[in-house]
């Protein structure tokens, strides 16, 4: 059963290394350049889109320290 799937592995294994080598030559955004597309679309959103984002993001952090202080 092993040596059916070793081909299988081993093609996925070059299938990754591939794409890796394509995301390795692409040019980063810089922090600006974020922080710009950032605001872009922060100033689309209405005042109650952004309550219930704040609210979610609350309720997330929220659960993050949770599970932080459980473990």
């Amino acid at each position: 059963m092993l040596a059916a799937t070793t081909p299988r592995i081993h093609e996925a294994v070059r299938q990754v290394e591939s794409r890796n080598r394509l995301t390795q030559n692409e040019t980063t955004v810089s922090d600006e350049e974020i922080s710009r597309r950032l605001l872009a679309i922060r100033s689309s959103w209405s005042v109650a889109e952004r309550m219930e984002r704040r609210r979610e993001a609350d309720r997330r952090f929220a659960e993050l320290l949770d599970k932080l202080t459980a473990a």
